[in-house]
């Protein structure tokens, strides 16, 4: 219901529509040359898992593979699971809620519609990068990281070592990036959380994003 809904609503700014559209994205190398497509940084992590497979990830960082190296990566581990690298070089910055209190902190200062996924236990939030360096941050209290410069998350139709799939609910083939929003950028630079500003929550939309998020 709630993709349903993230999916069809008539208001929501599209971004213009390719031939990624029609990718398998269920086909875990046809998904990863799909995100190429679309500017990110792509990596092969161990199937079922989330630790990169090649022996360092840091020259992609800077430089995105090449659709060959991909090629290579999955035909070597077919069922490998797929990393986006954030930050500058694809654009990205990503929150990664996995708590109950991460959704209600959420909820409070909100955000503009933009893609999310559905991950084992709570959601991937993925923003525009500002361009200057946003400094990747995990380990929150509160159950909030922020992948960004120096860091990635684990796409879609990836599995979790739990068995489940990471899934899109909204995803950035349907939705355009929104703008990394100002309270974000002061959580990455060690803003104390209580003098964050509340922002408007945009006629329920990010109740619908982050429905189902469990706690722990």
């Amino acid at each position: 219901m709630v993709k349903k809904h993230l999916e069809n609503d008539k208001k929501t700014d599209r971004c213009q529509q390719n031939s990624s559209d029609k990718v398998n994205k269920n086909d875990v190398l046809e998904a990863a040359l799909a995100y190429k497509k679309l500017g990110f940084s792509i990596i092969p992590l161990k199937e079922k898992g989330k630790t990169p497979l090649i022996k360092s990830w840091r020259p992609f960082q800077k430089k995105p593979a090449s659709e060959e190296q991909i090629h290579k990566w999955w035909n070597a581990h077919p069922r490998a699971n797929i990393g986006i690298i954030c930050g500058k070089v694809s654009g990205l910055v990503v929150l990664d809620a996995d708590s109950k209190k991460a959704r209600s902190f959420i909820k409070k200062n909100g955000f503009k519609r933009t893609p999310v996924s559905a991950t084992a236990k709570g959601r991937h939030i993925y923003f525009k990068h500002p361009g200057e360096r946003v400094r990747n941050k995990v380990g929150s209290e509160l159950g909030l990281d922020i992948r960004a410069d120096g860091g990635y998350v684990v796409a879609p139709p990836s599995i979790h070592p739990n068995g489940k799939e990471y899934k899109w609910l909204l995803s950035p083939w349907n939705q355009c990036l929104a703008d990394l929003p100002s309270w974000v950028k002061e959580l990455s630079n060690d803003k104390s959380t209580a003098k964050l500003k509340e922002h408007n929550n945009r006629k329920g939309w990010v109740e619908l994003a982050l429905s189902g998020v469990k706690k722990g």
